[in-house]
């Protein structure tokens, strides 16, 4: 199960996901964007690891209103804080997806990897169009939640609701042998 919140810009998507990770007890692991900034002016976007506070600039801002994309810093930190995340976590941070990635190929291999996966993932997609967004929001079991100002609040329920019956299910069968509990196989 993935979930993905989309919307208008400066919308929440973000404050929606900052709402729901304190609320719960599960492990989560990815990768974060936000923007930098030099006295008040922004001057970039990086990418942090959440498990390991990895992190680097993947967009420079010119001052001719260009954006210099830093590809490398999706294929080495945004693969490795993926990768770590669908072998040890319960969840899959990844907050945001848009643009920048598009020559990021190891990177967009590795996101639609753990789009298929069977850990649920948390992200926040750009309500823009292009190949590899298209990508994601067609891969399987994939649900997209358009967040307003109005609908902020109840999109964190629902999120938070889906998100621990997911990884609730997927614990079940460990939790049960852990507590000494066996499956039973002899329905004859």
């Amino acid at each position: 199960m993935n979930i993905f919140l989309t919307g208008s810009k400066n919308i929440g998507k973000s404050t929606i996901i900052n709402m729901v990770l304190p609320t719960i007890t599960f492990s989560v692991g990815g990768f974060k964007t936000l923007p930098v900034f030099d006295k008040k002016k922004k001057i970039g976007f990086e990418l942090i690891d959440i498990s390991t506070g990895n992190k680097g600039m993947i967009a420079r801002l010119k001052r001719n209103d260009e954006i210099e994309v830093i590809t490398e810093t999706f294929d080495i930190i945004g693969v490795e804080s993926i990768m770590v995340a669908i072998k040890s976590k319960d969840i899959i941070l990844m907050d945001e997806l848009g643009q920048f990635e598009l020559g990021a190929l190891k990177f967009r291999e590795t996101v639609l990897k753990a789009l298929e996966g069977d850990k649920p993932v948390l992200g926040v997609i750009q309500d823009d169009k292009n190949e590899f967004l298209d990508a994601v929001r067609n891969a399987g079991d994939t649900e997209i939640f358009v967040a307003t100002k109005e609908n902020r609040e109840d999109v964190a329920l629902t999120v938070l609701e889906r998100l621990r019956e997911k990884v609730l299910r997927m614990q079940k069968p460990s939790y049960m042998a852990s507590n000494g509990f066996k499956p039973v196989n002899d329905f004859k």
